[in-house]
This record gives C-alpha cells, structure tokens and sequence, in this order.
C-alpha cells in the first residue's frame, strides 16, 4: 500500500492572512480615494446631520460625547456634543451643547419661539420658519403639530401660514425645511407619522416679496402633469427633496391624487415649478422605492443628480431626458445620504464606527459617461370592448410590442392595475373582462425597464361599449 503525505494547511495560515490583510488594506484606499474627503470623526449620529445654509458646514452630534442619557435630541443638549465639520477648513469645531445652526433671536416678541424646537433659518438668517405654541384652539390632526409661522429674528414679528404641521429635525423624515439660497423662497411639509394620523403627507411652498419679507406667497402641492393632478401624498417613499437655488422649483417624490385619477398610483419623481404648474414634469425614468436622495445639480438647473440605492449616482437632463452615471459607487442601501443645499457636495457614512465622508458631485459631473437614452414606451391606444355574444364578457390583448430603447434592449415589461401588477405578466397579456369588473373604466399601466436599469411608463384606459337596448 502506498502512502501519499497531505500537506498540512497551518503552515500556510500565516501567508493567508498577510494576504487577506493586504487585500482589506488596499479596498480601504480604493474607496477613500473614491471620496473628495473622509473625516476623522469616529461616532456621528446617523440621522441627525444638518448642512449649513451656505453648504459649507456640516453639524452632527457626536454620541462618544453623550453623558447623559436622553430620550430626545433638541438644539440644547444636556453634554455639550454638537460639533461641526468645516468643509473649507476641513476642521472639526469644539464640541457645544447648542445646535450650531440655531437661530439667535435679538428681539423679545417671538414669545412663542422657545429654544426647546429646531428654528430653521434661512442662508441670511433674518427669517426663519417655526412650529408655533401648540396652544392652539383648532385641535390639530396629528400629534404634537401646530400652525409652522414664519418670523423676522431681528424685529420679532411673525406671520402664522394657517397650515398644522409637526416640524423634525432628522434629514430623513418626510417632515423637513428646505430654503433656497437666494433666500427668497422655503418648502415645507407636513408629517405622516403620529398616533394620529387623519390627513396625508401635504408639500407647501413659500415664496417672500422681497419688499417686505413678512409678506409671503404659500402654494400648496397641487400640479396638473400629463393628465394627473398631483395633490397629496401619503405612501412611505413620498417626500420633498431639494428646493432649487433660485427657489423656483422643488424637487419631491409623489403620486397622482387617488380622488381625482382613476387607478393611477405609481410613485414619480416630480419637478414642481409652483409659480408656473404648468412647466412641471413627472419623471418616470427612475424607480422611486430605488431613490435614496435627489437634487439639483451645482450651478446648472435643468439637470437633477439621483442617489440610487444599489449605489449608483445618476444624472438627469431635463431638457434632453438623458441619464449619466457618475464613475462612483456607494455600496447598496440608502441610509444616511444626504446632499448640500448649493447640490455640491453629498454627505455619505464611511464605515460603521460613524465615519463621515464627502463627494464632490461638481467633481463628478465634469468627468460623467455616455448619455443614456431611457426606453420609450407605448402600451397602446385606449380601448372600447364589445360584447359581441351578449355574455357580459368580452377578451382584451394588453400589447407593449411597440416599445423600443433605442440606445439598449428592454429586460423586463410589467403590467399593472392600480399599484397591483398582474399575475401573468410580459409583453403581452390577455386578460378575460366582464363588464362589472370594468365598471366605468379601468386604467392599466405598462412599466418597461431597459438594461441600464431606466424606466418609462405609459397608460391606456379599457372601457365596455353601451349595452344596445333592449327591444320589447
């Protein structure tokens, strides 16, 4: 019998590990290099930055810093643990236990402005928004909300805008403040969550007459685009994202207003011009469950650039309706992304010890790939059924053979009705109608996605032909 000797594998132990260390050492500096700048900060709070109006700061709360245990974060804090991140200097300030960004009121008017709430001010810092005494004799719809007013913080007068809403500070709650850098105009919205909830998610705009910088313009979510009246939004995805320099336009992500458009449902990213509604757009290009974060590209208004949350970066032209990746990825997942106001920087988690890193998206944009073209879609002309054997019954073809992209091939073609995609799905379906079923009209959407991962959608509506009557 022969015996053959097996080498031992712990000999080789030591090589292995060199190799896996050398490895997780040069992944670490490919993905710094990937970053404009990666902080020494060890233990940011997720959830809980804020950008300085002039995108130059960037304030967090430390939790290595937190003594005291607390249930809540206001702009004092029991230890002093905001700090601030300086994006010019690249220094940390000294640690403080008031918000950095908060509001300094010089006048003793603002009774109802106590310093146990977030004032959220504009670049200049003479006006800012609030969130009113809840002392309020209209009960309002949702927990702890009161009528959001806004304020002069040098002269202490004070406008209430007649909406009940419950401001938070945390970047990611639907229930934010954004101001246009020309200090001329504000979005705000109000907040879904509570133990109470009677109203859906509402967006308002306020533009101020800059004669006179109490009196200002309030415009409520409520554009006509392509046929559907965008009003309300109330699903999980739905938020507003970005007010453009200009304050101009908002950047958000809705759906058709359920009481005023049959069966349509489906989340789109919304341009919403509120001086001019009609030169709105619903951009189908982008999965909304997939959009982490969005805003307006540095120095250039038309075009959009997208946090996606399989890690990509995509640029979008409004005008040419084409799509640029940026040559970077962030990993999956979309916790804790967050762009500048001026849309120059994105704020992202570096590792899980709270690292903070920052890209440069003018940076990116300079070097960005090919333009895509997304697909274009048609699923068809609306369509009358007949009955012709007079069983109540009649087949209908659903057929999206027409649709191209012209830069790539489609991969994936979805049906749906309302926010339910039907069952046997594909190109074409054939689906077997009777008139009860159709009712007044049914409204089906056909979601083609190209090999690029863009989308486009389109809608026919499927009605039944008036019963003949009946002779006697």
């Amino acid at each position: 019998m022969k015996f053959v000797r097996q080498r031992s594998f712990f000999p080789m132990l030591p090589l292995f590990i060199t190799v896996f260390v050398l490895v997780a050492h040069v992944h670490r500096i490919l993905a710094q290099e990937a970053f404009d700048i990666v902080t020494d900060i060890k233990t940011a709070q997720a959830g809980l930055f804020a950008w300085s109006p002039d995108s130059q700061q960037f304030t967090f709360i430390n939790t290595g810093l937190m003594i005291s245990p607390t249930r809540s974060f206001a702009p004092q804090l029991p230890d002093p643990a905001w700090q601030t991140y300086n994006l010019t200097s690249h220094t940390i300030t000294q640690e403080t236990s008031v918000w950095p960004l908060q509001t300094v009121i010089t006048s003793d008017k603002l009774i109802d402005a106590t310093q146990d709430q977030f004032l959220y001010a504009a670049p200049n810092k003479l006006l800012f928004l609030y969130q009113q005494s809840a002392d309020t004799p209209t009960a309002p719809t949702i927990t702890d909300a009161a009528e959001i007013a806004i304020a002069n913080a040098r002269t202490g007068e004070s406008l209430g805008l007649q909406v009940l809403s419950r401001l938070s500070f945390a970047p990611e709650s639907p229930a934010l403040v954004l101001w246009a850098a020309t200090n001329n105009a504000a979005v705000f919205s109000t907040t879904s969550t509570g133990d109470e909830i009677v109203e859906a998610l509402q967006i308002y705009h306020v533009s101020v007459i800059s004669s006179d910088p109490l009196k200002v313009l309030v415009h409520k979510l409520n554009p006509e685009i392509d046929g559907s009246l965008y009003t309300t939004v109330e699903y999980v995805d739905d938020r507003p994202l970005a007010i453009a320099p200009a304050g101009d336009a908002v950047l958000l992500i809705g759906r058709p207003d359920p009481a005023a458009t049959s069966n349509d449902t489906e989340g789109r990213l919304i341009l919403w011009r509120p001086n001019e509604p009609t030169a709105s757009l619903a951009i189908d290009t982008f999965d909304t469950e997939a959009i982490c974060q969005a805003a307006f590209a540095p120095d250039a208004p038309t075009q959009l650039v997208v946090v996606l949350a399989d890690g990509r970066l995509a640029q979008y032209d409004t005008l040419a309706h084409t799509v640029q990746y940026l040559n970077v990825h962030l990993g999956n997942g979309c916790m804790n992304r967050y762009f500048s106001p001026d849309g120059n920087w994105l704020a992202v988690p570096y590792n899980s010890l709270g690292q903070i890193a920052f890209l440069d998206i003018r940076r990116l944009s300079a070097t960005g790939g090919t333009p895509l073209h997304p697909p274009m879609v048609k699923a068809g002309q609306s369509v009358i059924l007949t009955d012709a054997d007079s069983d109540g019954r009649a087949a209908l073809t659903l057929d999206g053979a027409q649709s191209t992209d012209s830069d790539g091939n489609i991969v994936d073609y979805v049906w749906s009705l309302g926010a339910a995609p039907l069952v046997n799905n594909g190109q074409s379906v054939r689906l077997d109608l009777t008139r009860e079923q159709v009712g007044t009209g049914l409204l089906f959407t056909l979601t083609i996605t190209d090999n690029d991962g863009l989308r486009d959608t389109d809608s026919i509506k499927v009605t039944f032909a008036a019963m003949s009557p009946t002779s006697p």
